[in-house]
């Protein structure tokens, strides 16, 4: 009788104990409820930051200001959790901008409660910014956070070649007994700004086809500012260019040929303007 009631009182406890065991799993269960992220996508891949205006210009000096839908999937999100997109630096460690992504049908997101999260991210960046950035996909949880998505944003700057025009030049000289001066400009444009601009210059070839030993002259934007002869240069920062050269009594008699080109900073060339002048 004695052993069957030991028996007895130790059943009853093992049970009570794995009864005990299986509620605290269950709490811990429900506790640690960890969101999973299944997919992620942005917008786009690649961003051109030549295509980027600021106030209708672009300037090396320019902080962009940069929108990307985003979108993840997910098979689960623990109660008041939240999916955010981050834009990163490639490293991870400066965070240019951060969103939370909705999945509560309201534009950008498409339908309600379909797993389906949606936002737009927006960040700031200089101009100057080229490379690799990352956007980071997460749960807002801190103490049980999710699983991560990152995928790769590049950022480039498809550099525009600049444009010359409305060349102003004459196309006859007379040389009388004392020095011609010929007074020449172009219109130069670079849809990256004047900014961007390195260099407007000309080279001269002589009656025989041979290049002037000058070559090239650089033409001017400056208004004059820097007081170098031939710098005649009417208006600073018109985008209009200009030189004024001098022909010596002495000089050949005959056709020479000019061709004017500008170079940006990343050392693209503009299209070239040929003129002819007959020096008499």
């Amino acid at each position: 009788m004695i052993k069957k009631i030991y028996l007895h009182i130790f059943i009853g406890l093992a049970a009570v104990n794995a009864g005990c065991k299986l509620q605290n799993s269950t709490e811990v269960e429900q506790a640690i409820s960890v969101s999973i992220i299944k997919f992620a996508q942005l917008e786009k891949d690649t961003i051109n930051t030549d295509k980027i205006f600021v106030n209708g210009e672009k300037k090396p000096t320019d902080i962009l200001t940069i929108s990307i839908g985003a979108t993840a999937r997910y098979v689960s999100l623990a109660s008041e959790d939240n999916i955010v997109a981050a834009i990163t630096d490639e490293t991870g460690s400066t965070v240019y901008g951060n969103a939370i992504l909705h999945n509560d049908g309201i534009t950008p997101d498409v339908s309600k409660n379909d797993s389906i999260a949606s936002g737009t991210v927006t960040f700031t960046l200089p101009r100057t910014t080229v490379g690799k950035l990352l956007a980071h996909f997460a749960t807002s949880q801190t103490d049980y956070p999710s699983n991560k998505i990152i995928l790769p944003l590049e950022i480039i700057r498809k550099n525009a070649t600049p444009i010359i025009s409305n060349l102003v030049s004459p196309d006859t000289v007379t040389v009388g007994a004392t020095p011609e001066f010929i007074f020449m400009s172009v219109a130069v444009s670079d849809s990256d700004g004047l900014d961007d601009l390195q260099k407007v210059q000309f080279n001269s070839f002589k009656p025989d086809g041979s290049p002037s030993s000058g070559n090239p002259f650089a033409m001017y934007d400056d208004g004059g500012a820097n007081k170098l002869p031939g710098n005649d240069d009417k208006v600073a920062g018109d985008g209009v260019y200009s030189l004024t050269i001098q022909l010596p009594p002495t000089v050949t008699k005959g056709t020479y040929r000019f061709e004017f080109q500008a170079f940006d900073k990343s050392n693209a060339q503009s299209n070239t303007i040929i003129h002819q002048i007959v020096v008499r």
